[in-house]
């Protein structure tokens, strides 16, 4: 079900980042996204200062900043609040 008050995508994104760092494809795979929309997302998010990323060896981790733990964790309360009010909470990582 969409969100009417979220952008989907993004919204996924920030929530997925709550359970720590990760790299940028299990990123847009547990998003639901294509890869290059969570690398354009993750970079814009990175330069509003929610998410930081370190390269590990050959693969770049994505963690969300302090800052970036307050706004995502009131978007998945926002997210719960919002869903299908008949069904339960639905998690992050789950689609409708």
């Amino acid at each position: 079900m969409k969100n009417p008050f979220l952008n989907e995508k993004k919204a996924l994104i920030m929530m997925n980042l709550l359970d720590g760092a990760d790299y940028i494809r299990h990123i847009a795979e547990s998003s639901n996204t294509m890869y290059p929309h969570a690398l354009q997302t993750l970079k814009l998010l990175e330069k509003r200062g929610y998410v930081d990323s370190k390269k590990e060896g050959r693969i770049r981790m994505y963690q969300l900043t302090e800052e970036g733990k307050k706004v995502a964790s009131l978007i998945q309360e926002l997210w719960d609040m919002t869903q299908d009010q008949g069904g339960g909470q639905v998690s992050a990582g789950s689609q409708e």
